[in-house]
């Protein structure tokens, strides 16, 4: 799991919720989406708590890891994330706790 990858959250008060990772290791990542949690003030998941959807656009990747990116294009790439998933099976069975 790396920079930009699209996840949902399994545990807690934000469960099935889709956030943009920004940074990992081993035994947590760093997430935000943008709305209720910006890049200013990104929550630390468990990794036992989040489930990868979907690997993350270079774009978005390129711009995290210079720290260029903007709470605007997390919304976006999650807002494209959903409307992909909803139109697809296959987005509905991998990610069908964050619906």
């Amino acid at each position: 799991m790396g920079p930009a990858d699209i996840v949902i959250s399994l545990a807690g008060h934000d469960r099935g919720e889709a956030f943009v990772v920004l940074e990992a290791n081993e035994q947590s990542v760093l997430v935000a989406d943008g709305k209720n949690r910006k890049l200013s003030r990104p929550k630390r998941k468990n990794t036992k708590h989040i489930n990868l959807c979907r690997p993350g656009l270079d774009e978005i990747a390129r711009a995290i890891g210079s720290g260029n990116a903007t709470d605007r294009q997390l919304r976006r790439e999650l807002a494209q994330f959903r409307s992909e998933a909803a139109k697809t099976e296959e987005g509905k069975s991998a990610c069908q706790k964050m619906m």
